[in-house]
């Protein structure tokens, strides 16, 4: 499947198929950002497509060439964010470090709903997302206080106060309208 779509008057391309053949048609530095969700490399529920290919270097291999051809359509600087799980992470990093990548940063999802994907997973459940960049270009900033949640709850005053100044969404005029995270409630 093929498909453009227009959001917010910018235009995104979407391509569906088999991730090396998909990628290896792309030309050189035309993508942005890169954000995937591969196999974790367990048979999670037996499912072939999940298998760990032969062992961890195999399966390293197998998900460094897909995140190569990544890498060589991205633009200078461009980053990618790839998903992993706890038993299989060290995995995902070596993987993208081979694949040329430089590993910024790991996000953390933690969460208490779902199933364990094995008797000895514990719960709540964590899974991993890596951050990391292709060199050169010009390094972007992340940006993230414009992806915060605006919450009326004062979320200032920890370790990384701001002085009490509850800092506020652009363009956000709500009395109590301060950036932070929303609290399960």
């Amino acid at each position: 499947m093929i498909a453009d779509v227009i959001s917010g008057g910018k235009r995104w391309h979407i391509e569906q198929g088999e991730a090396l053949a998909v990628l290896r048609s792309l030309p050189d530095a035309c993508v942005d950002a890169v954000v995937t969700d591969p196999p974790a490399g367990i048979s999670f529920m037996g499912k072939d497509w999940d298998g760990a290919k032969g062992g961890r270097a195999a399966w390293v291999a197998w998900l460094a060439a897909i995140l190569a051809e990544c890498y060589r359509v991205a633009k200078p600087g461009a980053r990618i964010l790839c998903w992993s799980i706890p038993r299989t992470s060290h995995w995902t990093g070596c993987a993208i470090e081979d694949a040329g990548w430089l590993i910024e940063n790991v996000v953390t999802h933690l969460f208490g709903s779902g199933f364990p994907k094995g008797k000895s997973q514990l719960k709540p459940a964590a899974e991993f997302w890596y951050l990391a960049r292709k060199p050169g270009g010009k390094v972007q900033p992340l940006q993230i206080d414009r992806c915060r949640v605006a919450t009326r709850e004062d979320l200032n005053g920890g370790a990384y106060s701001d002085g009490g100044r509850a800092a506020t969404l652009p363009g956000d005029t709500r009395e109590g309208a301060s950036l932070g995270m929303l609290r399960p409630g």
